[in-house]
């Protein structure tokens, strides 16, 4: 089995058991995660949507088996990952579009899912 770029063990099938797509919370988005992931990723979405800025069916999505933007490694989205705002605050450009304010918001809720390990 491939590894993601964070070196997990990359899902490379929609239908694999160990995907589970759930619904945010509060919304109308389901995320497709691995299934053992799926209940935190649910919360920080919930979270965001909530704290942030509210989510879009358009712009947040989950499971794509592809590689990474550049390079050769397999993206994180293999299950992995989650993207808020794809094309708006969460966009990758620079300068960045995402107020201060947001970010400050967003990091805050990052770190209260760190753990000491």
């Amino acid at each position: 089995m491939p590894k993601t770029v964070s070196g997990h063990k990359a899902i490379t099938s929609w239908g694999s058991p160990l995907l589970r797509a759930m619904r945010v919370p509060g919304t109308k988005i389901s995320l497709r995660t691995r299934r053992s992931a799926n209940p935190l990723f649910l919360h920080l979405a919930a979270r965001l949507n909530d704290e942030v800025k509210p989510l879009s069916k358009r712009n947040t999505w989950s499971y794509n088996y592809r590689p990474i933007r550049m390079g050769r490694a397999v993206s994180d989205h293999a299950g992995y990952a989650i993207d808020c705002w794809s094309d708006d605050i969460g966009a990758h450009r620079w300068p960045s579009k995402m107020p201060a304010t947001k970010a400050r918001k967003i990091s805050k809720i990052l770190e209260s899912y760190k753990t000491p390990d």
